[in-house]
């Protein structure tokens, strides 16, 4: 499959790209493949000869070197006589359907971690209401020495 040349090209696929027809068939089918993707042609390829089909999804390099990332079909192709002529692929740029979904992973965490911090501010906020009520009822104690105020005083200024 890598060593093959692209036959055909929709208008769609040439405009994702950023390739006219003419370019495109000049070009191998690894050529419009990123980095990262490359190295999924044997996969796909053995996958396609076994069992007719591949699914996956696949990273295209534009013209201009970006990127996008495609949910592809590669089904196997055959002649008259029943042998395989030519892989056949089928994509759609899922960019913003990925985007989207890490988004929303994104709103999903950090969700769950104000949730947490609302239970842990609750779980500290109820003990501590409870020794201001105490020291403010302290603070009226009449039998209190100076220095016991001052520090009650004190104590009541770090809880407010």
């Amino acid at each position: 499959m890598a060593a093959h040349g692209i036959a055909h090209a929709n208008a769609a696929f040439c405009r994702a790209l950023g390739y006219d027809l003419a370019a495109l068939r000049a070009m191998r089918s690894v050529d419009v493949l990123a980095q990262q993707s490359r190295a999924s042609i044997s996969e796909i390829e053995s996958a396609v000869r076994t069992d007719g089909v591949w699914r996956g999804t696949l990273v295209r390099q534009r013209q201009d070197g970006t990127t996008f990332i495609s949910s592809a079909s590669v089904l196997a192709l055959a002649d008259r006589s029943g042998a395989l002529a030519h892989f056949v692929g089928v994509e759609r740029d899922i960019t913003q359907e990925s985007q989207l979904r890490e988004q929303l992973i994104h709103s999903e965490r950090l969700a769950a971690v104000g949730q947490l911090v609302a239970s842990v501010a609750h779980e500290v906020g109820t003990p501590l209401h409870s020794i201001a009520w105490h020291v403010q009822a302290l603070a009226e104690e009449t039998s209190l020495t100076l220095e016991m105020k001052k520090r009650i005083t004190v104590i009541d200024e770090q809880l407010s």
